[in-house]
């Protein structure tokens, strides 16, 4: 890994002194990206608080290789990974499995759309984006009918060109899905339009997703110490999501940030 992009909306998160102090040979490998970089072009566009407009716009980071791994700011890695965990023979690993069409909700959907329509005289009704539903909704645009391999929240690998090639024939549908400031149900995913795109084009290199998914608010009192028991006791795990991690008690938020400090503290040797 050459570059770290950490993409920011005008803000400067303040890591170097960190990097520095853990990772000092890699403090020149990391640079802060603002939106109005991902969004040259289509600054009318900004501000936008919509991470799925977000993502479709990271292949454009400056300097970006054409091979890359994203992270959303909830996903860590747990201990040492291999190249090979993310990228084989330069395709990238695919981690998740293939589920059916959400044919039933998207019946649902549409009942409540004509309820709200026709019977409440709410004609603006939408239903609200769904994590499966942008991930449907990128694999009905490319052809898949019947079935979509679905993505969890790990590190995902993306090659860059296929990406480019394919919103360059496709600019209405690119520029109609980052025009939304805030999350619309009729969005398709970037990584999910990724993942599909390897898949049609051969790619079978696919994976089991090697997660641990933390999510601390309103759990029982020793939730937190089982999930970091079950992460030290399994080596397959190699990533951990961590959600809503502000709104639980204090001691819960220190606990989770000491083990990831600690994790740090291996890697980087520092005493």
């Amino acid at each position: 890994m050459r570059n770290i992009f950490i993409v920011t909306d005008g803000q400067d998160p303040n890591l170097y002194e960190n990097i520095k102090t853990m990772f000092p040979e890699r403090l020149t490998s990391l640079r802060i990206v603002d939106h109005r970089e991902l969004f040259e072009g289509y600054e009318k566009y900004l501000p936008i608080f919509n991470s799925i407009s977000i993502g479709n716009m990271i292949w454009r980071i400056k300097g970006l290789s054409e091979n890359f791994v994203y992270f959303n700011d909830d996903t860590f890695l747990v201990r040492n990974i291999r190249p090979e965990d993310f990228f084989i023979n330069n395709n990238p690993v695919l981690r998740g499995r293939w589920v059916p069409a959400p044919l039933p909700r998207i019946f649902w959907n549409n009942i409540r759309k004509t309820v709200n329509k026709y019977l409440l005289n709410n004609i603006t009704f939408q239903p609200a984006a769904s994590f499966h539903m942008g991930q449907w909704n990128s694999a009905s645009l490319l052809g898949f009918k019947c079935r979509y391999f679905t993505n969890s929240h790990t590190p995902h690998t993306v090659n860059r060109k296929i990406i480019e090639d394919f919103f360059s024939r496709n600019k209405k549908s690119f520029e109609q899905n980052i025009s939304s400031r805030f999350r619309n149900y009729s969005q398709f995913t970037f990584i999910s339009l990724s993942n599909h795109l390897q898949i049609r084009n051969g790619n079978r290199q696919i994976a089991s997703p090697d997660l641990a998914y933390l999510k601390p608010y309103n759990r029982p009192d020793d939730y937190i110490d089982r999930k970091i028991k079950l992460c030290e006791s399994k080596p397959g795990i190699k990533f951990m999501c961590v959600q809503s991690l502000d709104t639980c008690k204090k001691e819960d938020q220190e606990k989770v940030l000491g083990w990831m400090d600690k994790i740090l503290t291996n890697l980087s040797g520092r005493s």
